[in-house]
């Protein structure tokens, strides 16, 4: 089943409006979905919500929006894009979201409200449970921190800068996946990752680890000829796209499959 609002929000408390960044920029409010059709209200936003509760400054917004190319009027028309994110925001039963600062603008919300607040919580929560010892709640939490995922980071907003961020979100989700698929192998659950193993490496050929992730999951489960050909597989793409071998740990998980015979 789909996570709840609360389920979603460790601290159990849910604002006016809510912000998803874990896929395309989607915005909640009170009654509904909040549109945002302006691209570039759309990038101002994403850099105020990526860097709450901190102040971004003009010189940053100006960048995510035109990085090398602004014209004369940029500051103008970003303070513009902050006015019509403030109407938009009263409109939907919030006010005094945006703050003026010194150098440029602080988007005042709680960190539960923006979904990437909730995944590091989750992530969080999940790192104290695994010191502890407590590997199945540390699990569920993992799973609850991937489920906030709907997809590519920001995938509807270009621009270098946002896509800079994007990226190192993306990299917190991977690492965090990479986590997950060991603790549940090292309890036992192997058939659990297969599913999301194989939509991985498919997205992501080029991992080594996730393939031997995947092969680990598959003989670990009776799939002993599909966890040499995923081998293979992964070997015929890193040969074909960037002409290397595959790496120590992949050649040591291929060998353990061929001698358990």
């Amino acid at each position: 089943m789909p996570l709840t609002d609360q389920e979603k929000c460790p601290e159990n408390h849910i604002e006016e409006i809510r912000f998803q960044l874990l896929g395309p920029l989607e915005i909640t409010g009170s009654t509904g979905p909040v549109l945002l059709t302006s691209a570039r209200q759309r990038t101002v936003l994403a850099m105020l919500l990526i860097e709450a509760p901190c102040p971004v400054t003009m010189d940053r917004l100006v960048e995510a929006v035109w990085e090398d190319d602004p014209p004369s009027t940029a500051r103008n028309q970003i303070q513009i894009c902050i006015s019509r994110l403030r109407q938009t925001f009263r409109q939907n039963g919030s006010t005094d979201l945006i703050e003026t600062t010194a150098s440029g603008y602080l988007l005042r919300t709680s960190e539960s409200s923006i979904d990437v607040g909730a995944f590091r919580s989750f992530t969080e929560a999940a790192r104290r449970a695994e010191s502890a010892g407590q590997l199945a709640d540390s699990v569920q939490h993992m799973r609850r921190a991937l489920t906030l995922w709907r997809g590519k980071a920001l995938s509807d907003i270009g621009g270098s800068l946002v896509r800079s961020i994007a990226a190192q979100l993306e990299e917190s989700r991977l690492t965090l996946i990479d986590e997950l698929v060991s603790m549940e192998h090292q309890i036992g659950c192997y058939g659990d990752s297969i599913e999301q193993l194989t939509q991985l490496v498919k997205d992501y050929p080029l991992r080594e680890r996730l393939w031997a992730h995947f092969m680990t999951a598959l003989h670990q489960t009776g799939r002993r000829a599909d966890a040499l050909l995923a081998y293979r597989a992964a070997r015929d793409v890193l040969v074909a796209e960037v002409g290397i071998e595959p790496g120590e740990e992949l050649r040591r998980v291929h060998g353990l499959i061929l001698v358990d015979s």
